[in-house]
């Protein structure tokens, strides 16, 4: 069994050696290998089982003849691995693994350094490549162990990770008439959807989807609503769907660009209808807008530094997560602790009707509760048993929004009818002249479906 613990132990330093490194390069896969990897939560998933594999490599070592049950199936991962892996030990792609070891070591520099000061290192594609690299490869591993136990790696992709969501393609269109739209953020282009009532409009209700996805979430939604007559506006938040913006805030700036696409809006009442983040969003926003009407939001969190906390992982302590959200603040320039909804909460004075699922475990039905607590205007919490996230919104749930729309409609200023642009807005808000219908939304042309 000297030969089997002499294997073990080797493939299971080798497999640390090579894997650890990973952790710190999500951002340069990205960049290097393109397609950006879109979701980081699966990313840092497999490498953290295959570094669990190789710990079990080195257990298999200590004793091999308690553990030879685990030889297989370890011998049959590690050889899923060296046919994975193969094409990164080709000569062209040599050059390529030096830089890697050296990256790693330059990235524990930089993550060291205070978050309102780093700047990302530039590569030196062209150092010569090192000839020892068993002494590189032990100080990189010696680096990188230092830089996870003290918290660095987990709060840089952590910082990444609340950042950047994963952008989810539209991969579903709108049937009947749409106008494709642009609004003009806060600094961002926003694409999106506008939909006519049918008939004589009742208002306008604007949809707010959820993190890490779309305006094609709306659809439903508004062929719901525009039966019913009302006027409906999809868009894709900042940093998600087609719309520009390099970071999500969760409400911070997003609040200031739905407050420039109810600039645009003409037919009023408007009613705010967002999910999960665009809840956030919706509460926020309707705390200082008071061309709101009223405010649905489904599922939304209380706070972005309690959310953050419970949906952490567990290798995140407590240190960690405060230098990832001092390293976010300084990236996207935003204040953590400012994106609150249940403070805003106290500012709201239009009706709020607050639903979540009572069996949700990504956002505890509690977050609602706090919000709800702090509503000092007309309000209703409806908590839908059973229901997990992204579940409240179904079945009789429509109907009790419906009701509840058409008795806030029914108190609010009779709408006011659509009208033309003033003059003085920008051109790029300029309505098509050949247009059957006016509006003041700017239109693009949708490219048409190849044959």
């Amino acid at each position: 069994m000297t030969f089997a613990r002499w294997v073990f132990g080797i493939a299971g330093v080798y497999g640390l050696l090579i894997l650890t490194p990973m952790y710190f390069l999500e951002d340069r896969i990205s960049l290097d290998q393109p397609p950006s990897i879109t979701h980081p939560e699966y990313y840092y998933g497999f490498v953290g089982v295959a570094i669990a594999w190789q710990v079990a490599f080195l257990v298999i070592s200590r004793d091999p003849v308690r553990y030879r049950l685990m030889m297989i199936p370890a011998i049959i991962e590690k050889g899923n691995y060296v046919i994975a892996s193969w094409p990164s030990f080709r000569p062209d792609t040599s050059r390529r693994s030096s830089w890697v070891i050296r990256w790693a070591i330059s990235s524990w520099e930089h993550c060291s350094s205070s978050p309102s000061s780093a700047r990302p290192r530039a590569l030196n594609t062209d150092a010569a490549q090192p000839s020892n690299h068993l002494g590189v490869s032990l100080r990189a591993a010696s680096v990188l162990v230092l830089g996870i136990a003290s918290g660095c790696a987990p709060s840089n992709w952590a910082a990444s990770a609340l950042l950047h969501p994963p952008r989810r393609p539209i991969v579903a269109q709108p049937a009947g008439a749409v106008d494709v739209v642009r609004f003009q953020g806060d600094g961002v282009a926003l694409q999106g959807w506008r939909f006519g009532a049918t008939g004589v409009p009742r208002g306008t209700i604007i949809f707010l989807h959820g993190v890490a996805d779309n305006r094609s979430s709306g659809i439903g939604v508004a062929q719901r609503f525009v039966a019913r007559g009302f006027d409906v506006i999809a868009y894709d938040s900042r940093a998600n769907g087609e719309s520009s913006g390099d970071a999500c805030t969760y409400g911070y700036y997003e609040k200031r660009d739905l407050s420039r696409v109810i600039d645009t809006v003409a037919t009023r009442p408007i009613v705010l209808l967002g999910h999960s983040l665009g809840a956030a969003v919706a509460l926020q926003a309707a705390s200082e807008d008071d061309r709101v009407t009223a405010v649905i939001g489904a599922e939304t969190f209380s706070d972005l530094r309690t959310i953050a906390r419970e949906r952490a992982p567990f290798i995140l302590s407590q240190a960690s997560l405060n230098r990832a959200f001092a390293r976010a603040e300084a990236l996207a320039r935003f204040k953590v602790d400012e994106v609150s909804p249940v403070s805003a909460a106290g500012r709201i004075r239009v009706p709020v009707l607050l639903i979540h699922g009572g069996a949700d475990r990504e956002t505890p039905a509690d977050h609602s509760r706090r919000v709800f607590a702090a509503l000092t205007g007309p309000k209703r919490l409806i908590i839908v048993p059973n229901a997990g996230h992204n579940g409240s919104l179904s079945g009789e749930i429509w109907s009790e929004i419906e009701n509840w729309i058409d008795r806030v409609v029914s108190k609010a200023p009779p709408p006011i009818p659509r009208a033309a642009p003033p003059t003085d807005r920008p051109a790029s808000h300029a309505v098509r002249a050949d247009s059957s219908r006016r509006s003041p939304f700017p239109r693009v042309s949708r490219p048409r479906p190849q044959a």
